[in-house]
């Protein structure tokens, strides 16, 4: 999957985007949703189940985001995930 944008942090302490086929990747902002400092959280959610990926199964994943402030400031960010075992499914 391949979603290539700058992430408008705008103020708002998480970011939904999406791409074509439905994907959805979440940028949630610790500081701005009141957990307190901290890197952005990810969550990513999938709409097509591939039947090559089945519970249990371990991924490894690398991420990389670029984030732009309200006053035009930028910072990068590159997260890497190994042996993350898929949950279940959950229709």
């Amino acid at each position: 999957m391949a979603l290539q944008t700058t992430v408008d942090c705008g103020g708002s302490a998480s970011r939904a985007l999406s791409q074509g086929a439905g994907n959805v990747l979440e940028i949630i902002w610790p500081a701005l949703a009141g957990l307190g400092p901290g890197a952005p959280i990810l969550r990513l959610e999938l709409t097509q189940w591939n039947s090559a990926v089945q519970s249990g199964s371990s991924l490894d994943v690398d991420m990389t985001f670029v984030a732009r402030a309200s006053d035009g400031t930028m910072a990068t960010f590159t997260v890497s995930g190994r042996n993350m075992v898929v949950p279940a499914f959950r229709p």
